[in-house]
């Protein structure tokens, strides 16, 4: 087999869409409802346990709706709640 050299170059442009993962789900799930504004969750994978944070999280405060094609996509909407004390 011939070794041929790889030129460096300036830039690449491109888009990557990884696999769903339930796991990246949560962890985005629970970042964009502590984040101020809307955060949106594109094909996002919601196992039971998914589902579960989804509904917790709604009931703590976070606005999440489900948008895109399909319904397919979440958006979520970060709140500030309130501490034991009544701070934000």
């Amino acid at each position: 087999m011939m070794a041929r050299p790889i030129r460096a170059v300036r830039a690449v442009a491109a888009r990557l869409t990884a696999p769903p993962s339930k796991s990246v789900t949560q962890r985005a799930l629970l970042i964009a409802s502590l984040c101020p504004g809307r955060s949106r969750l594109v094909r996002p994978l919601l196992g039971e346990d998914g589902v579960l944070l989804r509904d917790a999280l709604a009931a703590c405060g976070a606005g999440i709706v489900a948008c895109g094609e399909g319904a397919a996509d979440l958006e979520v909407s970060g709140e500030r709640r309130r501490g034991a004390r009544g701070r934000p």
